[in-house]
């Protein structure tokens, strides 16, 4: 059976935070993490990069915020599979995830961090691999 994400899109300014999401997906048998730590990365590796199946994306980063890069997805009418993943306060990461709706993103997930990573595996509909 082939893994449900093929090539992952995981943007935040935390490089071990990044490290994790790159190990949790190699273990689900994702074949390509692709990285960026701020929006305007996230905008150029998303925009290089048309087989992405899934984002996950922090809103707090410097440079580009997160908010930048969704601003980015609803111009091009995204529909790929979108998780917020913020240390944000409560307003914030409500607020954001009203705009995703807003924009219609395809949000299927906000998550607080730290991440817990059973959060993510049900946010993501996965099953911890034996």
């Amino acid at each position: 059976m082939q893994p449900p994400y093929r090539v992952v899109l995981a943007v935040d300014d935390d490089p071990i935070l990044l490290q994790v999401l790159t190990a949790f997906f190699a273990k689900h048998g994702t074949g390509k993490v692709l990285t960026a730590s701020n929006g305007a990365e996230a905008i150029k590796t998303f925009d290089a990069n048309p087989a992405i199946d899934v984002i996950l994306s922090d809103l707090h980063m410097p440079g580009a915020s997160g908010i930048e890069f969704m601003n980015h997805l609803q111009d091009v009418a995204c529909q790929i599979p979108l998780i917020i993943i913020s240390s944000a306060t409560k307003t914030t990461f409500d607020g954001a995830t009203t705009l995703a709706k807003a924009y219609r993103l395809n949000l299927i997930g906000a998550l607080s961090k730290p991440v817990r990573l059973d959060d993510l595996s049900a946010a993501l509909n996965l099953h911890q691999p034996a």
